[in-house]
């Protein structure tokens, strides 16, 4: 399904139902996808039902504002219980097939 994706022209596949933050760049994981594409997970976003010793959290998409044409960033935002607030805590910029969203 990988290379299926990334033949169709998929950037990000977007996930969240396991509960367990992450970004792997999957065309690392697959040596016949010849261009990047990128699994991101989300975690538990607000819920007292926390899996895998991971707070809530939630991801953030930004094209605008990004520094290199043809880039993204995803931000990861992990809710502090002391600060009563979501606070970023992961920054990653990932490069994209095309320039800007679709």
């Amino acid at each position: 399904a990988i290379s299926k994706w990334a033949e169709a022209g998929a950037d990000l596949v977007l996930g969240g139902h396991i509960h367990r933050p992450f970004v792997v760049g999957l065309h690392e994981c697959r040596a016949s996808v010849s261009r990047p594409i990128w699994a991101v997970q989300a975690g538990t976003a607000v819920s007292d039902r926390i899996r895998h010793e991971v707070g809530n959290s939630v991801n953030v998409i930004r094209y605008q504002g990004v520094a290199r044409v043809g880039h993204c960033v995803i931000e990861r935002w992990d809710y502090e219980e002391e600060a009563g607030d979501f606070i970023m805590v992961e920054s990653r910029e990932m490069e994209l097939s095309r320039a800007g969203p679709r």
